[in-house]
């Protein structure tokens, strides 16, 4: 009878910590936990104070019980100590600590701090730059499976970012991260697709991986997923399913979303002036967010008067903007404008001019789908002003 007696106290007893969610290690918590042996149960009484977000007090005690295990050399202690410096949750934010149990964190081969330590040389937070060591350290990450890792670490060999630049590496670790179901690498992996940059060009493969990226509500590739139908890219072409994908990376607040549906409306109902209107306001809002392409589009339409009034301030202004960014084409456009007598408030002399067309022509053979798909509607007009320049060979574009 005893022995059921104390059988049923303890099973009252684990039950009740169970129907209440509270961890065995809260009985414990008003003593004095201080053995190396219970730095795991420190760790995830931190964690279990560490959920409440938004109450002060507990993410005082979070950050409490979190330092203790950190200081008995808690690897994932030390990386959420090192967390919460960084974003001054129940402590004062503070870099260089935050830095200091990153780093003892990465030293015991925790894969998300040593990615975090990663982003702090890639980013030059706390100190300047260092692509090397950013490389460094996110290789590690990645040789571990972390997804991001290898994600970023497609991104640096792609651009050669502390590393010469491979894209047949890129596309390994992008294949990498995307087994592991990590959007931005499938939408990478379309890029490369599409372009054959490190695998032989296929656009039925690159469609593929637009897709699965998409339907994971990713804005980038619900973009590039509508522009394959609208061009007919590794599937058949369809305005209609274009436009619906524009549109939802266009909801998702996406400037080349916003863009692309812009100039999908204007390209096919421009002469009817609903739809010049609504294809305008797509296009402004992408050009108020800072994209570069839907920026030289509204210079153009300043400049003709098209859909707006003809104003070559307003013109100018963008084609600047635009041109500021690299943007194929606005470069000479601004060349263009800048020669006109009757705007004020911009340079017209030759100096000026010819500063903008010499800047044209070193992104003559620059394609605008680097950086966003480039419009129908905008092709005939950029190679008409570039034909009007005797000395420029003729401007390209691929796909």
């Amino acid at each position: 009878m005893k022995n059921t007696y104390n059988f049923m106290i303890k099973t009252t007893t684990i039950l009740t910590l169970i129907l209440c969610h509270v961890p065995p290690v809260l009985a414990k918590e008003d003593q004095e936990i201080t053995s190396p042996t219970q730095a795991e149960d420190q760790f995830h009484l931190a964690m279990h104070y560490k959920k409440n977000d938004d109450n002060k007090q507990d993410l005082e005690k979070a950050f409490r019980w979190m330092e203790k295990a950190a200081d008995q050399g808690h690897a994932e202690a030390q990386h959420q100590l090192g967390l919460m410096y960084d974003r001054g949750k129940g402590v004062a934010k503070n870099e260089k600590k935050s830095f200091y149990w990153m780093q003892k964190a990465a030293d015991q081969g925790i894969a998300a701090a040593q990615f975090d330590m990663s982003l702090i040389y890639q980013e030059g937070i706390i100190f300047p730059k260092n692509p090397e060591k950013a490389f460094e350290w996110c290789q590690k990450a990645a040789d571990q499976g972390y997804p991001n890792a290898e994600a970023v670490l497609g991104d640096m060999y792609y651009d050669g970012e502390g590393t010469p630049k491979n894209s047949e590496k890129a596309f390994y670790w992008y294949q990498k991260a995307a087994d592991q179901d990590y959007p931005d690498a499938k939408v990478s992996l379309g890029y490369m697709y599409n372009k054959g940059e490190g695998t032989p060009k296929n656009s039925e493969k690159a469609f593929y991986w637009y897709q699965k990226a998409a339907d994971q509500g990713n804005e980038d590739a619900e973009t590039r997923f509508g522009y394959m139908y609208q061009l007919g890219y590794g599937t058949p072409k369809d305005l209609e399913k274009a436009k619906y994908w524009y549109q939802k990376a266009a909801d998702q607040d996406y400037a080349s979303g916003k863009y692309a549906l812009g100039q999908l409306i204007y390209d096919t109902g421009k002469t009817n002036p609903k739809n010049l209107a609504e294809a305008i306001k797509w296009i402004k809002q992408a050009a108020y967010q800072g994209n570069e392409a839907a920026e030289c589009f509204l210079g153009a339409l300043y400049e003709r008067g098209e859909g707006v009034p003809k104003n070559l301030e307003q013109a100018a202004y963008w084609f600047k903007k635009s041109a500021e960014q690299n943007f194929a084409g606005a470069d000479f456009c601004l060349g263009m404008m800048t020669a006109h007598d009757d705007i004020p408030s911009y340079p017209h002399t030759m100096d000026e001019s010819l500063r903008w067309y010499q800047k044209a022509q070193l992104h003559v053979h620059i394609s605008m789908t680097e950086v966003t798909p480039p419009s129908p509607s905008m092709i005939p007009f950029l190679q008409e002003i570039y034909q009007s320049l005797d000395d420029l060979p003729p401007l390209k574009f691929t796909e």
